[in-house]
């Protein structure tokens, strides 16, 4: 399963959750941002990428962040920060307010067993 981090000018959406597991893909975008720098808590994540990373709608290769969560990280919560630079002063009038912004998130690590879809 997929587990899509959405970074929007107001919040954070994971779809279908924050909850995953050892293996899963997570997919870090932007949504309505030009960019963000996602930084999990005192460098501790459990992704396969580093701890800190940088979206950015202009770069081809940084549009989007493809990583894994690793086979050794624990089971726990893993917290992350995402910094929003604030809007171009001619986009500010359709933001409210027009400071920088960090948002917060995170990615819980279970091991329950995948569900079967036959019950």
């Amino acid at each position: 399963m997929t587990v899509t981090v959405t970074i929007t000018a107001d919040n954070i959406i994971y779809s279908p959750s924050d909850i995953v597991k050892h293996g899963e893909e997570v997919v870090f975008q932007l949504q309505g941002v030009s960019s963000a720098l996602v930084t999990f808590k005192d460098g501790a994540t459990c992704l396969s990428g580093p701890g800190s990373f940088t979206l950015d709608t202009s770069n081809p290769l940084a549009q989007e962040s493809d990583q894994h969560v690793t086979q050794t990280c624990l089971k726990r919560f893993y917290a992350f920060d995402v910094q929003v630079p604030a809007p171009p002063p001619s986009q500010a009038a359709s933001f409210i307010g027009s400071n920088a912004e960090t948002k917060k998130g995170g990615l819980d690590v279970t091991t329950d067993p995948p569900e079967d879809p036959k019950k």
